[in-house]
C-alpha cells in the first residue's frame, strides 16, 4: 500500500483504497494497543498535518487553492528527494529498526 495525497483519497472511486487504509490502521492499532501513549493520537495527527505543509511548501507547485486543516511546516525541516536506491535503503533500515521494537 502506498501513501496517496488526502485530496485524492477523498475522490469518488477511491472507496476501496479508503477501506483498505482503515483495515490496515486497525491492524496496526491492534498490534500496538497499550504501547502507544494516549496523547500520541493527537500528536500523530498534528505531525501529519505539519508534514503535509512541508510537502506543500517544498514539493508542490504554487496554487491559489485554500488548504483545509493547514498547519505550519515543521520548523527547520525540508523535504528532499531520494533516488530509488536511497529510498530502498532508507525503507529497509527503518523497517529493521521498527521490527526490532516489536
Amino acid at each position: 500500500m502506498v501513501d496517496i495525497p488526502r485530496p485524492l483519497k477523498r475522490l469518488p472511486g477511491m472507496e476501496a483504497y479508503r477501506r483498505m487504509e482503515s483495515e490496515l490502521e486497525a491492524l496496526v492499532r491492534a498490534k500496538f494497543v497499550g504501547r502507544i501513549p494516549a496523547w500520541a493520537e493527537e500528536w500523530i495527527h498534528q505531525a501529519d498535518h505539519e508534514m503535509l505543509a512541508v510537502e506543500r511548501r517544498d514539493v508542490m507547485s504554487v496554487t491559489e487553492r485554500e488548504w483545509t486543516n493547514a498547519s505550519d511546516p515543521i520548523p527547520g525541516f525540508y523535504a528532499g528527494f531520494w533516488s530509488y536506491q536511497e529510498a530502498e535503503r532508507g525503507f529497509m533500515e527503518t523497517y529493521i529498526w521498527l521490527t526490532k521494537m516489536i
